[in-house]
């Protein structure tokens, strides 16, 4: 699997461990959904600021504030002579996350790993517009 992570805010570069952190997480959620996409895949990760995320929110979504992560789905190639997948790119927001994860007492890195699974989740197809859809997602993650 090709993954292809990307730093446009500094204070990212304060977390040594978080490049492993990412590509196990990754792994393992798509792992959990489809193994054969495993080795095929190629998956883009940001990881920028408030000020980014919140700029690229209001653009597709037109919410007006940061969030934690969003996902942007790319094609899957789900034919017999090519299992490829150009999953998609996920976008993390430093300032949000590292507020979550001090107001939800875990660690910056245990976060960062639940929004990595969460942002494949939603590249594979899974949402959590309704209740039903969110209990799913939760379970998987």
């Amino acid at each position: 699997m090709l993954i292809e992570i990307s730093k446009e805010f500094d204070e990212w570069s304060k977390m040594p461990k978080l490049k492993n952190c990412i590509v196990r997480a990754a792994e393992a959620a798509i792992a959990s959904q489809d193994e054969s996409y495993t080795k095929e895949a190629e998956l883009s990760i940001l990881l920028t600021s408030d000020q980014a995320v919140r700029k690229l929110n209001l653009t597709y979504r037109g919410f007006d504030k940061p969030t934690n992560v969003l996902s942007f789905p790319g094609e899957i190639a789900t034919n017999a002579e090519n299992r490829s997948a150009l999953l998609g790119d996920i976008v993390l927001s430093y300032q949000t996350i590292a507020a979550e994860a001090e107001q939800q007492h875990k660690s910056f890195e245990d976060h960062v790993s639940h929004l990595i699974v969460h942002g494949v989740l939603h590249l594979l197809g899974h949402d959590h517009l309704d209740d039903v859809s969110a209990q799913d997602m939760e379970l998987l993650e």
